[in-house]
């Protein structure tokens, strides 16, 4: 059996039409896009789409994706390729394709690349001979679509304007036998040229005219705004459910009752997704707070004083019949590119008509927590992590619930909002501990000690030590030797004097809080939509 060898990398084909295939695919290292013949070459061994930065191996897969796009590729003249047949410099046509003489729609699709709609139920079975079919250009296959190709001017003039007006983009299925033409968002487009499998065609419901877009299933509305958004692609696998009065009777409950909620409340709404005006907020940390003093020292006050945990000029989203205070402390925009770390979410604005779509998988994980036997944190993760964000009463048992919950996505350490708990363990350049870390590590021990032993919890004179070794002439000595004055062995819960302490010693962590956050920002940023 004969064979032909690829002159560039010495790959062996069977035919001359597979050896062509490979060295438009593989060895065609630039091309020329649009009217203005933009060049665009290959980086590491990849042609990038310069509307919307997807990547491709092969020619065609980048020439197939550039038309949904509305733009069309050829290529420069020094790209052109020899056929074995033909080394004497006679113009074939696959020549004259490869040197850009040809449209590009004229080149032969490797069944790899192409839309296989083989699973339609609606598509015929062709026995017909496999050959080149010529394919529309971009303003006729519009009009395809349409059953417009022999209309009037007028007629068509129409069709394309509406197509305009919708931001329609064409695209084509083709078969052996025929060709479908249709129309879908740029977003949709991509996605199916780019599906490995077509799936199976059908007829949407018909609805009466009075039906309510509000009534569309919140799963529904939630993938097709992930379609859309660059970060989408790590939530297309959660399911969705719109937030219902059953949930809001569940978060209506007291906490004095039923103490599990402290837990239930926040890992119900850890992943949900948050719709207003088309905004959609993803919420990626959330930490509840109690209605009473006796369940929560950082309750909400019926009139917010001057010195808060919460946020004072910002809109507030209310859900329920009864107040049930559940902070925000990470969050992220689906449709654009925007993060917030903190106890403010400045990104997003709730309204009366804010709708709620819990994380199906989040709201069955929170009833679990109401049926289990003990509960004593939302989520498994290290605890630390699950201590709310708050600088004050550190001498209040409730201050040290492990209550904070995250989605899928946030649940990542290096994505968790840091705090008095974690400054410590953040990542640094700095070979000595700063003043910021060392206090940190005063809170960690603290959190620790109470976490273990409850109301019964100690600090001893000596575990501070190490760290006041640590920090000889800094304004931490200074706090640690005030708190090795109060006594040997403190205890720390109900110890009025050792919260003042503590309380002041937060202030030396906020600027190093703060500079965390917004590394912590660009990672997320950076994972979450690509840029």
């Amino acid at each position: 059996m004969t064979s032909v060898c690829c002159d560039i990398c010495d790959s062996k084909f069977d035919t001359n039409k597979k050896l062509q295939n490979h060295k438009r695919n593989a060895h065609i290292g630039k091309v020329l896009v649009g009217e203005s013949k933009m060049v665009v070459e290959k980086v590491a061994n990849e042609l990038c789409c310069p509307v919307c930065d997807h990547r491709y191996k092969s020619t065609v897969g980048f020439r197939n994706h550039m038309a949904v796009h509305g733009l069309c590729i050829s290529l420069p003249a020094d790209q052109k390729i020899i056929h074995p047949s033909n080394s004497s410099g006679g113009n074939s046509s696959d020549d004259l394709v490869e040197s850009g003489k040809l449209s590009v729609h004229d080149i032969a699709v490797p069944a790899s690349e192409q839309f296989d709609g083989a699973s339609a139920t609606c598509l015929m079975q062709s026995t017909l001979t496999s050959k080149k079919r010529k394919c529309l250009d971009y303003e006729s296959t519009i009009l395809a679509t349409c059953d417009a190709l022999t209309e009037t001017e007028e007629t068509k003039l129409d069709k394309l304007s509406i197509a305009r007006l919708g931001r329609w983009t064409p695209i084509t299925l083709s078969v052996p036998a025929r060709q479908y033409h249709l129309l879908a968002s740029p977003t949709t487009a991509s996605a199916i040229m780019e599906d490995p499998d077509a799936g199976k065609w059908y007829m949407p419901l018909r609805v009466s005219p009075s039906h309510s877009f509000e009534a569309i299933d919140g799963d529904i509305l939630v993938q097709a705004a992930l379609m859309k958004s660059k970060m989408g692609k790590h939530l297309l696998r959660n399911r969705y459910v719109e937030f219902t009065k059953e949930d809001g009777v569940l978060l209506n409950k007291d906490w004095l009752l039923y103490p599990e909620m402290r837990y239930v409340c926040s890992q119900l709404l850890a992943g949900a997704i948050l719709e207003s005006n088309s905004q959609f907020l993803l919420v990626n940390t959330v930490e509840p707070y109690g209605r009473y003093v006796l369940d929560d020292a950082h309750h909400e006050r019926r009139f917010t004083p001057a010195s808060s945990t919460f946020p004072t000029n910002e809109t507030r989203m209310a859900t329920c019949t009864r107040a049930c205070d559940l902070l925000i402390t990470s969050s992220l925009r689906i449709d654009q590119v925007s993060v917030n770390l903190g106890p403010e979410t400045s990104h997003f604005t709730p309204c009366s008509g804010t709708r709620i779509f819990l994380d199906k998988k989040s709201r069955q994980q929170a009833l679990d927590l109401m049926t289990g036997d003990h509960c004593c944190e939302s989520q498994t993760m290290p605890f630390l992590y699950q201590l709310k964000q708050i600088r004050s009463k550190f001498h209040h048992l409730s201050t040290y619930t492990r209550c904070r919950a995250s989605s899928d996505f946030g649940s990542r350490l290096e994505f968790q909002p840091c705090t008095v708990w974690t400054l410590l363990d953040q990542d640094s350049t700095q070979h000595s501990m700063s003043q910021e870390k060392l206090t940190s590590m005063v809170f960690q021990k603290i959190a620790t000690q109470v976490v273990r032993n409850g109301v019964k919890a100690l600090i001893k004179s000596d575990d501070l030590e190490t760290i006041r070794s640590r920090a000889t002439g800094t304004t931490v000595d200074n706090f640690i030797r005030r708190i090795q004055e109060l006594g040997n062995e403190l205890q720390i819960i109900g110890n009025v004097p050792l919260n003042n302490i503590l309380t002041d010693m937060t202030g030396l962590m906020t600027s190093g809080l703060r500079k965390n956050n917004d590394r912590k920002i660009e990672a997320i940023t950076k994972e979450a939509y690509q840029c």
